[in-house]
Parts: C-alpha cells; structure tokens; sequence
C-alpha cells in the first residue's frame, strides 16, 4: 500500500501554503488522499482545490505551474491523473459558479448545478451530473461548444420517461429541454415542433388547428423531439413512427453549428431522425400533419382462448380495424389456485377513422376520465410498496384493476371522438409508476408465432404463481403497426425494402417498480422473444438482457452499419462527445 513519507507531506504542505497565499483565501486548498481508481494498492497524493471564482482559476494556474504542479479539472467521480504532482479542482456548488467560466470563455448560459440523477422509474441513477436548462438556441450552442473543450459528453433529457441507458454518465453533462423558449416568429413553438414542447401542447395545436398525427404515442407528458429521436410508436395498421413522418430536423453538432437535415438527402434524414442523441442536440424538427378525421372508437372484451389461442381470430381482428390494441391483465377471471389464463378476458381497443361528427363525446367526457385516471394512476403509486411487501396481495389487485376498467371507465360500447383524443386517450400514466420491456417482432403474417410467444409468458405467469411469485403485475401489451423507414427504430425491421413484411407487433410487459425478480423474468421472455426473431424497444429496458448486444446488432444488420456510416460522414461528432459509455458498447464493441 502507498505511503506519504515526511518529505512528500512537508513538500505537500508548503504548496498549499504558497497557494493559499497566493490566491487569498485560506480554505481553498486541501491535502487529500485519493486511491486511483486504475490500481487499487497506490494511492496518488495530490492537493484538492476548491476555487471559488474566474479569478482563481487564472491564478491558480499561474502559480501551479510555478511550482511543478499540474492542474487536474473534473467532477467528483473523475478517475485521477496518474502523476501525485497534481492539483485536482473540484467544481461543486457554492464553490464555482461553472457558469461564470462558460461565461467568461464563451457567452451567456443558463444555471448550472452539480446534481444526482434519477430517471423516472428510478432504475438509471447517478450520483454526479453538470445539469442545464438551455433556453434557447445560444445557451445550447454556448454549452456544446464549453464541453467538447472540457472533454465532457452531453446528453439530453426531456421528461425522463426512458428506461435505458440513454442519459449522460457520472460526471458528465445532461442538458433538460424543457425549458425552451420560442425564437419563432409571434413566440409560436409548434411552427416547426421546438425542443421541449410536450405531447399535451401539440395535442391542443391539433385539435385548434384541426390536424393530427395519428401514430403518436398514448402518453402525452413526454416530448416530441424524444419520441423521435428515441423511435417511440403509436399503433395503427397502416401508421409508421412519428419518426418517419419527419421532414426537417435541426441538430447543433459538437462543435456548436446549427445543421440542417431534410428530405433533401433522405439517407441522412434516416439515420438522424432515431439517433437516440448520438448526431447532438435537436433543436426542433418538421413533421407531416394531416387533416384531421374523426374515430370510432370500440371497447371489446374477448377471452383468452379466443383470440391468444386462436390464431385466425387475432387475424380477423387486426387485419380488419385500421388500429388495434390489446391488453391482458394477468388473474382477472379470479385468482385461485387452479388459475388457468385462458379463463381471462382480453381489453381490446379498436379505432377506425370516421366522418362521423355529430356524436363526439363532450368536454365533460373528458373531464371524467381525466378524474379516474388520477384517482387509479395514484392508487397505482400509492399502493405499490404495500404490494411489493404482500406479493400475494398482487393477483387480487388485478382482478379488481381490470373489473374497474371494463366495467367503469373502459365498457363495452362504441364512441365518438375527435382523432387527438383517441391517439391520447389515457391521461396521468406518468403517476404510476412501472417497470417496462418491450420488443418489436416482424411476424410476417404469422399470427401463430405472435401467440405461441404471449403463451409463453402466461405459462411463466402459471409457474411464477404456483410459487407465489408476480414479476408481471401490471399488463401485457400488444400492438401492430406499419414500418419504419429509420435505420435505428426497431420496426424498421419490417422494412421490405430489407427483406420485411411491412409491418409488425410490439409485445410489451409491464410491472410496478421495486417487483421481486423483474429483471430474471424479463431476462427469461426476453430470451424466448429474441428466438422469434424480436428487437428491444431501445427506449425501454433492454440493456441487462444477455446476449442482448450482439442480438441488436444482428437484427439491425445493415441498417446499424448505414446509420453509422451516416454518422460518421456527417461530422457531426467525431469525438464522441454525444455518446454514453453504454451507447458506444452497442455501437461500437465488437465482442
């Protein structure tokens, strides 16, 4: 184990002293010990300084150097230069303003604050992120530029509704959109879509302005530009993503340059509309709308063994409606011993576009369910530590969550509804909280194989409850939709242009956070679901699966290699200062 001699401490103490002196204040200086993280037996001694302005910094460097010593800026998990001759300056709050130096060197920025970091799950946590709030173009292009030359990486965050590893590691920088202010003529946001504007504002443009966009995700708390640029979906037949329903997107690159992408060079556009971040910081982006019909709108229930047991009728049924959702919640026939899942029922959205406009449901059906929906989303959140300490409380739980909805909120009858308020038609879902794993399958017509895998999972449920054990508590989800035209989306893998059907199905399960053994569960469906050929939601929870990098890589195939090539020739980023340690591992390793 390394050891300070007498010499190396008097040596240590004189330089503080001369720095103290020099700078003025008396505490901004330490002799501290740190073990290098590189090798465990050595430690490396070095003096920790804690400047407290722009003055400082340029003083400390002049007198630094003076004396031999390097100087060593960080944040607080920075691994340590391997020479003790150092000083290592730690940027904490009330000790530096980092903003005063980005201003000094670069320009006006917004706060910055030294933060932990959690997701909205709270499974991507870190203790140590440098967090803005860029408020307009300028802020974003100052922060950009200051990083690249700090060798720090940036990442964005928009709501925090991901559940990967799409956010900035420790140390690093994480810029939330959320507070972007117009530069657009009348301080209109939603001309082009600006960073940051959520789901719930472009709603009320829709339905103001009499347009929509029908592939858009349920929820409506997150943001447009993260539902692009993470390949997030709707549901529909014949709808791809909202991501290839894109014209135009502007990104400010690592070097602080506003770059324009367009239908102009289409190639681009399809590796820079799902980069999960990996081109830089998206400004705002252009998207089709179209006119706006109204849709009929069917809440049915089916058992089990009539459509996950029959193929020919999950058949009828989807190809025969323009959107269909499917939902089983596990133990709502009635939890006993002898549970058999073909006794369940299935809640079945069906959505057809009409010209229907006389019977839209009014203002106060709305009003309604925005009431249940809070009251059930927070009875979710408030009750899921009182489940997760009584498992077997679970599958009743279940039973009396699904009566609420078919025979309250969600009953069998048709109605009427204007096209935003059918894409989004279930509000506060950000209130309770879950676990979510999700792949997307080209089933090439095989409505056989799409059952067999649900089977699957109900069989684990059977065996998981026999032993008194609920991984999934919540739903299992099911979806079809078009096509992607983007290379990084997972339904581009039923593109024909390589080979797909022109569609596919999203399979997702979901389940309360903190339940028992989530993660083995998903690592056993997960396992199944690759066989049939499935991909990962890469916005959902993937990342722990094993074998899983490799997988990816496969089935994106040459789509994974044009997406980089484009990368690469865009120049966007040729440091890697918008990638993530996880993102490079999937992107770049070759294990």
């Amino acid at each position: 184990m390394g050891c300070t001699t007498s010499s190396e401490q008097r040596d240590l103490q004189e330089a503080r002293d001369n720095l103290n002196y020099e700078i003025g204040h008396s505490d901004v200086f330490k002799v501290k010990r740190f073990k290098r993280l590189e090798n465990p037996d050595v430690f490396d001694h070095v003096l920790v300084a804690y400047p407290r302005s722009i003055d400082d910094l340029v003083r400390l460097k002049k007198v630094a150097t003076g004396l031999d010593y390097r100087v060593v800026t960080s944040g607080l998990q920075e691994t340590l230069q391997k020479s003790p001759r150092c000083i290592k300056m730690i940027y904490q709050r009330r000790r530096l303003d980092i903003e005063d130096t980005i201003k000094h060197l670069y320009g006006e920025v917004p706060p910055i604050n030294e933060e932990s970091f959690s997701n909205w799950c709270g499974n991507q946590t870190n203790t140590s992120v440098f967090a803005a709030r860029p408020q307009n173009l300028q802020h974003i292009q100052t922060l950009v530029k200051y990083a690249r030359d700090k060798k720090w990486r940036v990442r964005c965050a928009g709501r925090k509704h991901s559940w990967s590893p799409l956010f900035a590691d420790e140390g690093q920088m994480l810029l939330y959109m959320d507070q972007m202010e117009s530069d657009y003529p009348n301080g209109e946001r939603i001309l082009d879509v600006l960073a940051g504007v959520p789901l719930e504002d472009l709603k009320k443009f829709e339905l103001n302005n009499k347009v929509n966009l029908p592939c858009n995700t349920v929820l409506t708390v997150v943001q447009l530009v993260s539902v692009v640029v993470s390949g997030c979906h709707g549901v529909g037949w014949n709808f791809q993503t909202p991501a290839d329903y894109v014209t135009k997107i502007r990104i400010v690159n690592s070097f602080g340059e506003l770059v324009t992408y367009s239908t102009d060079n289409m190639s681009q556009l399809r590796a820079v509309v799902t980069s999960y971040g990996l081109f830089g910081v998206v400004y705002d982006v252009r998207i089709t709308m179209f006119p706006q019909k109204n849709a009929k709108v069917l809440n049915t229930y089916n058992t089990v063994s009539e459509i996950y047991y029959k193929p020919e009728n999950m058949k009828t049924l989807v190809e025969g409606n323009q959107s269909v959702e499917m939902f089983w919640l596990p133990f709502n026939s009635f939890p006993t011993s002898e549970y058999n899942p073909k006794n369940d029922k299935i809640w079945i959205r069906l959505i057809n576009q009409t010209d229907v406009t006389h019977v839209l449901e009014p203002k106060s059906y709305y009003e309604n369910q925005s009431h249940w929906a809070l009251v059930t989303e927070t009875a979710l959140n408030k009750y899921t530590p009182i489940l997760n300490n009584n498992p077997e409380l679970f599958t009743f739980a279940d039973w009396v969550s699904f009566h609420l909805i078919k025979d309250e909120l969600y009953p069998e009858k048709t109605i009427y509804q204007e096209f935003p308020n059918a894409v989004h038609w279930r509000p506060h879902l950000e209130i309770g909280v879950v676990y979510d794993m999700e792949f997307a399958f080209d089933f090439k017509g095989d409505y056989g194989m799409i059952c067999r895998a649900i089977q699957f999972v109900m069989d684990k449920v059977v065996s998981y409850h026999k032993i008194k054990k609920y991984p999934l508590n919540v739903v299992l989800e099911m979806r079809w939709m078009a096509y992607s035209d983007a290379y990084m989306c997972p339904a581009v893998i039923g593109n024909p242009k390589n080979g797909g059907s022109g569609h596919v199905v999203y399979l997702e399960i979901l389940s309360v956070i903190g339940t028992e053994g989530w993660e083995d569960f998903c690592k056993e469906i997960g396992t199944e679901w690759m066989k049939y050929g499935g991909v990962p939601h890469l916005a959902k929870q993937w990342s722990f699966l094993p074998g899983i990098d490799a997988h990816i890589r496969k089935m994106f195939g040459s789509n994974m290699v044009q997406f980089l090539k484009e990368l690469k020739a865009s120049k966007a980023d040729p440091d890697g200062i918008f990638q993530n340690d996880r993102l490079q591992e999937l992107f770049y390793s070759k294990t």
